[in-house]
């Protein structure tokens, strides 16, 4: 498989072509099997920690991801982190921290970490919150799973540093 020499998709040599798919010729008389790739979205992702564990939305048909979304023209990753975590929980950040990229099938997410004080509540976009810690059976997304499973790895390299983080704003919300 490759892209198409005239940059009309992805090129598939010898590939059989299944009812309905789109079969070209190029100028040297050679099929191919193309299709169109659909770009991936972008997306903003707040891993949000709290003593319960991490924060997790549902969706409409139960089954929960991470706080955030896509980014609107115009709008940074961490922009659209930040409006969704607020669309979704009734959060407002008080500092993020970029961590990594997580990309799946159809998204592109870049993953903040979030200090959001405050108890979040559920809006009509997501009529329930959840979280996620060890031993506790959540519905949640294959893509969600895993960014939590990466910044679990990270945070245990640098427990100090996220330690730090949660103790900050543990000293501020009492504050």
């Amino acid at each position: 498989m490759g892209y198409r020499p005239d940059g009309r998709g992805i090129a598939q040599h010898g590939a059989p072509a299944a009812h309905g798919a789109t079969v070209t010729v190029d100028d040297d008389l050679v099929l191919y099997l193309t299709r169109r790739i659909k770009p991936k979205r972008n997306r903003g992702t707040a891993i949000v920690e709290t003593a319960q564990g991490i924060l997790l939305a549902s969706t409409h048909d139960g089954l929960f991801l991470l706080p955030g979304g896509g980014v609107e023209p115009g709008e940074t990753h961490l922009e659209a982190t930040l409006r969704e975590l607020r669309e979704e929980t009734g959060l407002r950040a008080e500092s993020a921290f970029y961590l990594f990229e997580h990309e799946t099938n159809a998204s592109l997410h870049k993953v903040y970490y979030v200090v959001a004080p405050g108890e979040p509540q559920p809006t009509e976009e997501t009529p329930r919150l959840a979280y996620f810690r060890a031993g506790v059976d959540v519905n949640i997304a294959h893509g969600a799973r895993a960014i939590v499973r990466r910044f679990a790895d990270l945070r245990q390299t640098q427990p100090a540093f996220f330690d730090g983080l949660r103790a900050a704003a543990d000293r501020d919300a009492g504050a």
